[in-house]
């Protein structure tokens, strides 16, 4: 994050692709992380330059690959997804392309036009450096909200990104407001702050009792001292 951060000062990010994996797969808690994380990097201006891409179909069986096609309803409704796919009205929304499909649509596919990573690699390499030509080639560079955030807060960690990453994700969700996208607490619908974390009290028993040092060595001065004390005349 923070050097992401830093390389965001001198450079212009022109688009982003999130790889989800394989396709059919539940959608985890740290998937989720992932997906607010970048809603709230990026904010809505940027959405229209992210892609998300699922991957591995090649994995699937005959049997399954129309089954697992149908899973992807599933993760297009999970809310953050959906949020950077079709945000409001005023905001052009990201795409969806699927690795390995002819044109990564998933549209009236059959399992026999499924591009092979052995057999069909080179049609794959060729098919993803078209959709990054098409995408970000003559794309116009939106500024990152956490660029935008700079001008305005005295560290990176106070960035809702940031905040994404400090937050349990069953307590959140991100809303867009004020042409930002925002970390809010799911019940009351307020911004989120990270607790203050409070200071442990160390209490000291006074009843211990500290070890005694043991007996200092006598030196030969003490010990001519001593000889003078005893035998006064000689002093």
């Amino acid at each position: 994050m923070a050097c992401l951060y830093s390389v965001g000062l001198v450079m212009t990010l022109t688009g982003v692709m999130f790889v989800y994996g394989k396709a059919g797969t539940r959608f985890m808690e740290h998937d989720l992380k992932t997906v607010r994380w970048i809603e709230c990097l990026c904010g809505p201006e940027f959405f229209k330059n992210i892609t998300i891409i699922t991957s591995m179909w090649d994995m699937i069986m005959d049997d399954y690959f129309q089954e697992e096609c149908k899973k992807i309803d599933q993760l297009v409704a999970v809310p953050d997804i959906a949020q950077i796919l079709t945000p409001p009205s005023q905001y052009e929304g990201g795409a969806m392309y699927h690795h390995g499909l002819p044109g990564g649509k998933l549209k009236d596919v059959e399992y026999s036009s499924v591009m092979r990573k052995k057999r069909d690699n080179e049609q794959r390499s060729a098919a993803l450096r078209d959709l990054i030509r098409d995408r970000y080639a003559n794309c116009k560079p939106v500024k990152l909200q956490v660029m935008k955030d700079a001008n305005r807060i005295a560290s990176y960690k106070e960035t809702e990104a940031a905040k994404v990453l400090m937050a349990r994700q069953s307590e959140i969700e991100v809303k867009i407001s004020g042409g930002r996208a925002i970390v809010c607490e799911k019940k009351t619908g307020l911004g989120w702050k990270p607790k203050e974390s409070v200071p442990t009290e160390i209490k000291i028993d006074e009843t211990v009792e500290r070890p005694k040092s043991p007996p200092r060595k006598r030196s030969l001065w003490d010990k001519i001292c001593g000889w003078s004390k005893s035998y006064p005349h000689y002093g």
